[in-house]
């Protein structure tokens, strides 16, 4: 199989209910001896965009983690749970429900940067293991507090067991913890009964491949139709045309002179592309120069 051929995207819709590392395995499945990774992974209960990246892609999954997603969530009131969720054990429990005003006056103190406190069962790794995977091993694990951003939320619905939301956030945040925050603000407790993401930067869950096709063990699925180009998740990052003699000193790790970047600061972070439009490297401009930072074969 051709790498090159296979390098880019795969905005995958995840199903609820299975885990994002079950959906990438069965994808390998297409992929034999191809590097695969996610650009964040989504809860076992949560369904929504999944960014798969392939092939050389996969050096550009921080900037895919780096954009601001959006996502459709679930609180029911009146518990906490050990992972905020539906699937957790219960903590506490409240006879108390919030009205619809009491959650509409809420959620200003949500918004912007605040600090958020992960969920004790998270990926988050603690040197080098899984927060939950030292939790379920019976060690106490100690988490820190983080700022995170919050630039829309939204009350969709509204009964009195449970409210709906939409959410625009930024890196790092967790809609589990929130749920769990909101809950304890309101005096009642709550916890995620239903997640879903429908956009984390470029993709968009309109235009995402059904995730459920590759959990049929029979089916026999092209994967090239799929795959969007490796430059997918840069959006405005600067671009600029580099030549043969250049591409191969950037690929040899030097650097080289560029014109055209007169008015750039330096320091900003460049695409430098072939003239077939092929991403050969993100490279840093200094004074005149492009520093490679990462190199592509593609």
């Amino acid at each position: 199989m051709d790498l090159n051929a296979y390098s880019g995207w795969i905005n995958l819709d995840k199903p609820a209910h299975i885990t994002s590392a079950r959906l990438l395995n069965r994808l390998k499945k297409y992929l034999p001896k191809i590097k695969v990774g996610h650009a964040g992974t989504l809860d076992q209960l949560a369904s929504g965009v999944l960014p798969v990246a392939v092939g050389e892609a996969t050096k550009l999954i921080q900037y895919a983690q780096s954009t601001w997603k959006t996502y459709e969530f679930e609180v029911t009131w009146g518990k906490q749970t050990a992972t905020d969720d539906s699937e957790g054990a219960p903590l506490f429990v409240s006879d108390k429900r919030p009205t619809k005003q009491e959650v509409l006056q809420l959620l200003p103190s949500f918004l912007g940067t605040i600090r958020q406190m992960p969920p004790q069962y998270s990926a988050l790794k603690i040197d080098g293991k899984r927060s939950s995977d030292r939790i379920r091993q019976g060690e106490v694990v100690q988490l820190e507090a983080r700022n995170i951003i919050i630039s829309e939320l939204t009350l969709t619905e509204h009964t009195s067991d449970f409210s709906r939301f939409a959410i625009d956030c930024g890196k790092g945040t967790y809609v589990r913890s929130l749920a769990r925050d909101m809950g304890l603000k309101l005096g009642c407790y709550g916890y995620i009964t239903a997640l879903k993401r429908t956009r984390v930067g470029p993709f968009d869950l309109n235009n995402a491949v059904d995730g459920e096709k590759f959990l049929d063990q029979n089916a026999n699925i092209d994967i090239k139709p799929h795959i969007l180009s490796s430059d997918y998740v840069l959006g405005d990052i600067l671009d600029i045309t580099v030549t043969e003699s250049q591409i191969k000193l950037l690929r040899s790790g030097q650097t080289i002179r560029i014109n055209g970047l007169q008015n750039t600061e330096n320091d900003t972070l460049v695409a430098c592309k072939s003239e077939k439009n092929a991403l050969i490297a993100m490279a840093f401009f200094q004074d005149g120069l492009l520093r490679p930072k990462r190199v592509f074969n593609i």
